[in-house]
């Protein structure tokens, strides 16, 4: 009966993550003010902040727990597990007429290519990603986790060359 359960499990979460990568693949992107937006789609970004505040809670409800002595190990990994996700958190991914930038959670991690300065972007359907590469080789890398990918390359292939 166990291992029955273990096989519905498995197929239910493989079943869960191909929707979330169909689902954001429909996504679009946003326009506003000159500048497109490429966010994470809305279901992938519901599910970090869900598991970004469940990890959190969990942390700090075994830390001020009074068994926290013997179960030290479990605020540590769930803190962890936080971190982790507030780090994964899909980059958003802005174009303009200047070029595109690509920033992390909090606008950390910011990478900017002008359009002058792009070499090339590459289409890989099989990954479902698009990837734009400077001539330093800066890459920014727009992901199935993204939403607004036929607008992605709408967009670059009217600015730069693709292969």
């Amino acid at each position: 009966m166990i291992a029955l359960l273990t096989w519905i499990s498995l197929m239910i979460v493989v079943l869960a993550t191909r929707t979330v990568f169909v689902w954001s693949s429909f996504s679009g992107a946003v326009r506003a003010a000159g500048e497109t937006k490429f966010p994470g789609s809305g279901l992938i970004r519901g599910l970090f902040a869900v598991g970004i505040s469940v990890f959190s809670y969990g942390a700090v409800t075994v830390a001020f727990s009074p068994s926290v002595r013997s179960d030290w190990w479990v605020c540590v990994v769930l803190g962890f597990f936080a971190v982790c996700a507030l780090f994964a958190w899909p980059r958003t991914i802005f174009v303009d007429d200047l070029g595109i930038r690509q920033s992390g959670a909090f606008g950390l991690g910011l990478n900017v290519i002008r359009w002058d300065d792009v070499d090339y972007a590459t289409d890989n359907p099989e990954a479902g990603g698009v990837l734009v590469i400077s001539k330093t080789g800066a890459r920014i890398v727009l992901s199935p986790m993204h939403a607004g990918r036929t607008e992605m390359l709408e967009i670059l292939q009217k600015r730069c060359r693709m292969f």
